[in-house]
């Protein structure tokens, strides 16, 4: 019975209450209401368009985990190469040690540093196959998106923990340029320039773009008396589209850069942890990098359908020569020689771009590399005397490969209503 009554004057209560904060809105929003209307301002922030599933769309009605940085975040984030990269984006981890070559991408911590790579790159929708071309300067960039998880149904081979996609600027119907000169520590020196201008106006239009940076060694070799891993880069990279009508975009492009760079920049933990920065070793080193490519795009849109077709081709020459043996003692230096061609072709059909509810793309992809290495490992006086090898000697190490690949994909995606996609 007690426990009775106490359920209804708790009820009361609450209903007491209740009716007391509705009164109480009810006055204020009266008081609001009559209060005389001041002008009010909207602030939205802009729209981020990407083209992370091979469309493009607002970032927001994109169901992958994606991180994507617009120009303006590029530069004022002073990002010039993946590692800068990684220090923006969440999950996304650069290993690197020794020279640019040696550049691993790990994406929530899924990643290779042998074979393929696990995370794709991609450059203007053109795929890197070696993970040795992936530490490239990055300059005049419109954006960058990094998208996370397995993304194997539209960009197939080597993207289990994500992929990287680099988007270029391209040349508009109005002329624009930028220059900059940036000097740091250790000398560092870096030019920038870029220059896009139309040729025929809503027809033809042309863009170049590049940049030299060079800067001493952050590491000195004490016995040869000489920094270690000094840099020293240029790039370039040049845009030719045309528009022959309002349906039909083609876009031709080239780029190529090469790296000159000191060697790996290693030694006995004990040594390095006494004496940071600090090495000594007999033989100098070096790494030399050369990286070619192209590409031909063309996208046409008609009424029912968009059909885009991109042909790329990449060149990539690579030589290294390192002491293997980190000491002042004349033990082992190695030699290697790396050339690595591909060519890439992907066409797609895809729903337009103002589809309704059903959105849907389908297409084939085919590549065909070839990839040369040669390793030489040089055996001096001291292993003789050390007793690894009985005469002075050479191991010599060939590889060379042939691959192709083709590939069909497609997705299918239905909005049943605003928040909800079914793929």
């Amino acid at each position: 019975m007690k426990n009775w009554k106490r359920g209804v004057w708790l009820l009361a209560a609450i209903f007491a209450i209740t009716t007391a904060l509705n009164l109480f809105s009810t006055s204020v929003a009266q008081a609001e209401d009559e209060k005389p209307k001041q002008d009010t301002k909207l602030y939205e922030l802009e729209i981020m368009t990407v083209t992370a599933e091979k469309r493009e769309e607002n970032i927001q009605d994109v169901p992958v985990s994606i991180t994507a940085l617009s120009e303006t975040q590029i530069e004022d984030s002073g990002i010039t190469s993946i590692k800068d990269l990684s220090l923006q984006i969440p999950n996304l981890n650069i290993v690197s040690w020794g020279t640019r070559r040696c550049s691993y991408i790990y994406n929530r911590g899924i990643g290779a540093t042998n074979n393929a790579p696990a995370v794709g790159f991609y450059v203007d929708d053109v795929a890197h196959f070696e993970w040795g071309t992936f530490d490239v300067e990055l300059f005049d960039i419109e954006r960058i998106e990094v998208l996370r998880g397995p993304q194997g149904t539209l960009y197939g081979r080597s993207t289990l923990g994500g992929v990287i996609n680099i988007i270029t600027k391209k040349p508009e119907n109005f002329p624009e340029g930028t220059a900059s000169v940036g000097y740091g520590e250790y000398d560092r020196q870096d030019y920038r320039v870029a220059f896009r201008t139309p040729v025929i106006k809503d027809k033809l239009f042309f863009g170049v773009s590049g940049v030299r940076s060079v800067r001493d060694g952050y590491t000195k070799n004490d016995f040869l008396n000489s920094d270690v891993d000094n840099r020293d880069g240029l790039s370039g990279r040049a845009h030719l589209r045309w528009l022959p009508s309002d349906i039909l975009d083609i876009t031709l492009s080239a780029s190529g850069e090469n790296q000159d760079d000191g060697a790996y920049p290693l030694g006995p933990l004990d040594e390095v942890q006494k004496n940071p920065h600090h090495v000594s070793y007999d033989f100098e080193g070096k790494h030399e990098s050369d990286l070619y490519g192209s590409s031909l795009r063309i996208s046409y849109e008609a009424p029912q359908f968009k059909l885009t077709s991109i042909t790329g081709w990449q060149s990539w020459d690579n030589k290294d020569s390192a002491d293997q043996d980190f000491t002042p003692a004349d033990f082992f230096t190695s030699f290697a020689d790396e050339d690595h061609t591909q060519l890439t072709q992907e066409i797609r059909l895809a729903s337009p771009e103002k589809a309704g509810s059903l959105k849907w793309l389908a297409g084939a992809y085919c590549f065909n590399e070839d990839f040369d290495r040669d390793l030489i490992i040089d055996f001096g006086a001291d292993a003789v005397a050390a007793g690894f090898v009985p005469a002075l000697m050479k191991n010599l190490s060939l590889a060379q490969f042939d691959n192709e690949g083709y590939a069909l994909f497609g997705q299918v995606t239905y909005t049943i209503f605003d928040k909800l996609d079914l793929p």
